[in-house]
């Protein structure tokens, strides 16, 4: 089976990484067109499938996500980092 590949939580992590969780989650869900999907990989990894998305519309959701994540930052620092991986026809 798959295993998580995310680091361990210091203690007293887990509330601060649940609520970030969260709003990744709401932040991508508000960002994607409709037919495109999500998933959790584990409480810090999404894993996002864009059909049919040519790079520029990839990139354009990785901005309307981290746009949508600022929204509920209250001033808190969150690091959002991407990456893209694309199939061969």
């Amino acid at each position: 089976s798959l295993r998580p590949c995310a680091p361990p939580l210091p203690p007293g992590a887990a509330g601060l990484v649940q609520t970030t969780s969260g709003m990744l989650k709401n932040a991508i869900g508000e960002s994607l067109r409709k037919g495109d999907l999500f998933t959790c990989y584990s409480p810090v990894q999404y894993l996002v499938l864009l059909n049919g998305a040519g790079q520029e519309h990839v990139l354009a959701v990785c901005e309307r996500v981290e746009r949508n994540l600022k929204q509920w930052e209250n001033g808190k620092k969150i690091n959002f980092s991407h990456q893209i991986l694309g199939l061969a026809p």
